[in-house]
């Protein structure tokens, strides 16, 4: 069986050709290969994804690599039409993957995340050929919360900016999302079989096509996570971490609020994980930690390779997940794994991963005084923050068994390809 896998982003070999860093972005989707390729000798996978500079074919780890035609980053001010341009030559793109797709000729193709331009031409494209549609962050539900906590004024400040006419800034951000809910609900409306993970992205899925079928298939996390333990942090170093990236709907003002809180009652340190320093969000932020009394009291260590946020894990006090809008974020799951105890919003996906009470906290959704509350129930009892940390260990493991995920996928491969339903 050869399996075509189009995937938003070049993953960590192809990055490796370019002479590149390893993102911290889609490791699930390299371990999930990974796992894949180990259960089933027979199966081929073919992963292609867009690339610049675009490497030869090449075999890594059992895998064909090959890369979609991408031209460099313009510069000067073609760099910044570029940057306000949203335009998508949808007759241009399936021709290109119906290329791709004669080239490789599979006998079933994985499409990651439905809001890429590509991911409608690849179901026009695709013929007899059955297509498996995953869902990842549902980006019409997403962009809804995209500025929710983002202050007006500050918003005012983005547009006067000379970032903002040179196509950068947060509405540039905006603009993508909008384009890609339009195309993700498109997709979604003539995908045949789709796959998520959450109760949530169930209803999402079926409210835009209720005649698709939904397959459950969970996700695999990067090796590190399942290698580390929760050891819990040394005397007198209480810390709370957050994992997350520079979005407004990401609630780091949620989580800056609830730590002013906890700080009232109880001597600690925030640290958050993730390139957040120089970011259109960043001056925002600052000044809000300013008024809040807070500068000298955050850390923002910026971006961190997996088995550096696995250490940070497994010595922090708590982590936390203060997101206005998510699925199912790997921040909490990688948390959960490493065996740390877990304060997460109520929001999406999040309370089919977390039950509250028993392997985690969840808090209403923007709510910084329930956040600071669940926060201090875990710094003030050693034995909730173990009972918690433990139970979210054993649901982890079991959720993201590498073998049992892996084998998930091939029965649903299999399925499409006799035709049966879930």
């Amino acid at each position: 069986m050869r399996i075509l896998w189009l995937v938003n982003i070049p993953l960590p070999p192809v990055l490796a050709r370019q002479g590149l860093l390893p993102s911290p972005h889609g490791g699930w989707l390299s371990s999930m290969l990974t796992a894949l390729v180990s259960e089933a000798r027979d199966v081929e996978v073919v992963c292609a994804s867009r690339a610049w500079p675009a490497p030869d074919p090449f075999e890594c780890d059992g895998v064909r690599y090959v890369t979609l035609p991408s031209g460099p980053p313009e510069g000067g001010w073609r760099g910044v039409l570029e940057n306000w341009s949203i335009r998508v030559d949808d007759a241009t793109l399936e021709i290109e993957m119906r290329r791709l797709i004669a080239r490789v000729r599979p006998d079933l193709i994985h499409l990651h995340g439905t809001e890429d331009p590509h991911a409608l031409a690849v179901l026009h494209a695709a013929g007899t050929t059955p297509v498996l549609v995953s869902v990842q962050g549902p980006q019409s539900e997403y962009l809804a919360h995209f500025y929710e906590g983002f202050p007006p004024k500050d918003l005012i400040l983005d547009v006067a900016s000379l970032q903002f006419i040179r196509g950068g800034g947060l509405v540039q951000p905006w603009r993508r999302m909008r384009r890609a809910a339009v195309r993700e609900l498109e997709t979604l409306a003539e995908a045949s079989d789709v796959s998520g993970r959450t109760d949530w992205d169930r209803d999402v899925v079926l409210r835009a096509n209720p005649s698709a079928r939904y397959w459950h298939i969970d996700e695999l996390l990067r090796e590190p996570f399942y290698e580390t333990s929760w050891r819990g942090p040394a005397q007198g170093e209480q810390t709370i971490v957050v994992v997350t990236r520079a979005w407004p709907l990401k609630g780091i003002d949620v989580i800056l609020r609830a730590f002013a809180r906890v700080r009232d009652r109880h001597t600690c340190r925030l640290k958050v994980v993730g390139q957040i320093e120089g970011t259109p969000l960043w001056p925002s932020l600052r000044r809000l930690e300013g008024r809040l009394g807070l500068t000298g009291h955050v850390d923002w260590v910026g971006s961190r390779g997996a088995a550096e946020v696995a250490e940070m894990l497994s010595a922090c006090s708590v982590a936390v997940c203060p997101s206005r809008i998510e699925n199912s974020p790997n921040s909490v799951c990688e948390a959960m794994l490493v065996g740390a105890p877990v304060v997460a919003s109520r929001a999406g996906g999040i309370p089919s991963l977390v039950t509250h009470e028993e392997d985690g906290l969840l808090f209403a959704v923007g709510d910084d005084q329930a956040l600071a509350n669940a926060v201090l129930r875990v710094l003030n009892d050693d034995n909730l923050a173990r009972e918690l940390g433990t139970r979210a260990r054993q649901t982890a493991s079991a959720r993201h068994d590498q073998s049992a995920v892996a084998q998930r996928m091939l029965d649903v491969y299999a399925a499409l390809m006799s035709g049966a339903r879930e």
